[in-house]
């Protein structure tokens, strides 16, 4: 029995989503390909050559050594892991606004859910740290002379 999926052409979400199967059953359908050495059926020949003389290279050798490595040295410290128990993170958002009496940035909000309760400390230092630094550049003031807008901001 064959089944046909249809959706609004407009509809971006449902584009979304398609999108992100695809890369997620692509990822891993590659992995698989790389580690057994099995070309999937539906490549064609020449890239399946292609890839392996890719993934023979010494760069992407030295780098799959490399990333082998950070993974084996720790391999939960580039996520941060969640701290606020079931709670979401809009609820989080809301208590902070009550407790505050304005709309809390969106800094307080992350601090507030990937921190310690007991300490204050990053439940993952490094990947912790890396976000919410990020996070403190993308909402730095830009000066008046430059009318390039945030990527963040721009189409909201």
């Amino acid at each position: 029995m064959k089944i046909i999926y249809c959706w609004d052409c407009d509809n971006e979400s449902m584009f979304r989503v398609f999108h992100m199967f695809v890369r997620k059953y692509i990822r891993k359908t590659f992995s698989c390909a790389w580690s057994t050495l099995v070309k999937p059926l539906w490549l064609a020949n020449d890239i399946w050559l292609q890839l392996q003389v890719y993934w023979a290279s010494e760069g992407f050798q030295q780098e799959s050594s490399k990333n082998k490595a950070n993974r084996a040295a720790n391999p939960t410290a580039s996520f941060t892991v969640y701290r606020g128990g079931s709670p979401s993170v809009g609820m989080y958002k809301r208590k902070l606004e009550a407790e505050l009496g304005r709309p809390p940035k969106q800094m307080e909000v992350f601090e507030r859910c990937y921190k310690k309760k007991e300490d204050g400390n990053w439940s993952r230092p490094r990947g912790a740290e890396e976000t919410f630094q990020k996070l403190m550049e993308d909402h730095r003031p830009q000066p008046m002379a430059s009318h390039t807008p945030n990527q963040r901001h721009r189409w909201r």
